[in-house]
């Protein structure tokens, strides 16, 4: 679909599929600082009025890091975000305006770490 994603230090499988395992989740975790800036980009055809990140292990979603503001289809926002240091596994809840109605999103187990760029759509 015309997405570029960067992953260091991994071989493909035979299959062309790229697995995360946890020795790259071990190189990873030295990004994943107590605040991180993550990128937000907005392909989802609507706009985005918040966007909440909690660790996989929370049992409530975070506070919205777009504080009341809103993300235009084909913007870019960068946001910060806090974290214990060292936690790479979120899950996150963004929620679109459709029609006067808004819609919430829901992708489980993003590994965020700091410098993370996020292209939202809602397939």
């Amino acid at each position: 679909d015309g997405e570029v994603y960067v992953v260091y230090d991994v071989n493909p499988m035979l299959t062309g599929k790229l697995s995360v395992g946890p020795e790259h989740l071990a190189k990873l975790s030295v990004f994943a600082g107590a605040k991180r800036e993550i990128s937000l980009s907005n392909q989802t055809g609507t706009v985005i009025t918040s966007f909440r990140i909690s660790s996989v292990t929370d049992g409530t979603w975070g506070i919205d890091v777009l504080d009341g503001r809103y993300i235009r289809d084909g913007e870019t926002r960068t946001v910060e975000m806090s974290a214990i240091p060292g936690t790479l596994s979120f899950d996150i809840r963004f929620t679109l305006l459709t029609d006067n109605r808004e819609i919430p999103y829901e992708k489980n187990q993003v590994i965020l770490t700091d410098g993370a760029s996020l292209i939202l759509n809602a397939r």
